[in-house]
């Protein structure tokens, strides 16, 4: 299946991706304070590349979203 370049996103789909992603950080932050409490100084996690991956992944998704809504403002002005 070929990759479309643009999705589209209600504001119903893009608070589900948020929510998911709070989920997560939630779960990395009580990694953090456990090992903060505990005085854990360093953990073996597998699967490092892909969450590096994932994360440039995000920060770039984030991106395109801010300028999807820089477009959208452009264009709605241009038309008034």
């Amino acid at each position: 299946m070929p990759i479309k370049p643009f999705e589209p996103y209600t504001a119903e789909r893009l608070q589900t991706v948020i929510e998911r992603l709070d989920r997560l950080a939630g779960r990395l932050r009580a990694v953090h304070d456990w090992m903060e409490e505990e005085g854990v100084d360093s953990l073996e996690i597998t699967n490092h590349k892909s969450m590096i991956k994932g994360l440039e992944f995000a920060e770039a998704f984030g991106h395109a979203s801010e300028r999807a809504v820089d477009n959208y403002r452009l264009s709605d002005s241009l038309d008034e």
